[in-house]
């Protein structure tokens, strides 16, 4: 197969076309070109712009990013997410704000000693026994009962 006939092939062109025919064609051809280039560059600064307003809190020299952007994409996002402070996030659970007995249950209250928590705890095994209740409910009456002692 010569030039002639792979570029005629190329061109979608019969085999019997003339030198006028193809020349039309490759100036078709490079003006399509021409489209889509300019095409690819309004949509490539129209990309730069959205990116550029959706990093506006981040960005101080908007020109010299959308430089960065237009050249290389996906390096300057990944810097600009980056440099984007994470957003706290929130709780699993939410503390409860009205505990019964701050003063047992904080972290800054004082700890109470040894023997009088062993007293609180096996007087909560007694009720527990006595009354048929749960640990928790025997533990806060017992509590309850130090308290008042």
């Amino acid at each position: 197969m010569n030039l002639r006939n792979e570029i005629l092939q190329h061109l979608r062109l019969p085999g019997t076309a003339s030198d006028e025919e193809i020349l039309g064609a490759l100036r078709d051809r490079a003006g399509e070109l021409e489209s889509l280039r300019n095409r690819c560059e309004r949509l490539a600064d129209a990309q730069a712009d959205g990116d550029l307003e959706r990093f506006a809190d981040v960005i101080t020299n908007r020109d010299v990013v959308r430089a960065q952007l237009l050249a290389n994409r996906d390096g300057t996002l990944a810097l600009l997410n980056a440099l984007r402070v994470p957003e706290r996030a929130e709780p699993l659970h939410q503390p409860r704000l009205h505990r019964a007995n701050p003063q047992v249950l904080g972290p800054l209250g004082p700890e109470p000693d040894s023997a009088s928590a062993r007293r609180v705890a096996n007087r909560a095994r007694q009720l527990q026994s006595e009354l048929k209740i749960g640990h928790h409910a025997a533990f806060r009456m017992a509590e309850g009962e130090a308290e008042a002692a």
